[in-house]
């Protein structure tokens, strides 16, 4: 993937937790070594079922009933609104396994899913943590600084709102935007491209770097 692994990029990436919007993020971190698990590390998250997640605690997720089909290797929570990548696969918009076997398989995705719950709400409230969403489509300010909010009413954490460059001399930049929300720009964003080899994960390190200042 990226650069060479080191005990730096390790303790770097830990001070970092993702809230989506997809898995970018998460191979970022992975790259650095930091392999924890986390609820939104490889999901792929909304701006409006991110705001309802963190109002309610994330209550009910991942309930069986209230999954269905995404892809062939994801499914969509309907009452969170999440996206998440299973072991319950689908073909042509159905599930591939019978009912005892995505029963069997939800059992062991499910208990880890609510533990990793129960550690995103423990860092909301600690807020030792800055909480990165990087943001493909243009999120409206509005948006943003709502996912802000609703962090900063969870504990005293910072959110890095992460998007493309518009201009050269802005990359690897992190400002800050008011209250607990910081932007970070970045040459590109990794999106549509199947290759997560083709990842920035220079530009990430550089960016996380210059946002370690801005930390709680």
């Amino acid at each position: 993937m990226g650069t060479s692994v080191c005990v730096d990029d390790r303790e770097l990436a830990s001070q970092f937790e993702s809230l989506g919007f997809n898995c970018e993020f998460g191979f970022v971190q992975h790259d650095c070594g930091w392999r924890q698990g986390g609820l939104l590390r490889w999901a792929l998250v909304q701006p409006e079922p991110l705001l309802r997640g963190i109002a309610s605690g994330f209550e009910g997720i991942y309930d069986f009933a209230n999954l269905q089909p995404r892809n062939p290797k994801m499914v969509t929570d309907q009452a969170t609104g999440l996206g998440f990548h299973s072991a319950m696969q689908s073909a042509g918009g159905a599930f591939v396994h019978d009912e005892a076997e995505r029963r069997r398989l939800h059992l062991e995705e499910r208990d880890k899913i609510l533990a990793m719950r129960d550690r995103l709400l423990r860092q909301l409230a600690s807020g030792r943590h800055m909480f990165v969403y990087k943001d493909n489509a243009g999120l409206a300010g509005s948006h943003i600084r709502k996912i802000a909010a609703a962090v900063a009413s969870r504990g005293p954490g910072r959110v890095l709102h992460v998007v493309a460059a518009e201009q050269p001399d802005q990359v690897g930049t992190v400002e800050h935007a008011g209250g607990n929300l910081f932007l970070g720009r970045l040459r590109k964003l990794w999106l549509r491209d199947p290759d997560p080899a083709n990842i920035d994960y220079a530009g990430w390190r550089t960016l996380l770097r210059n946002a370690v200042p801005h930390l709680p």
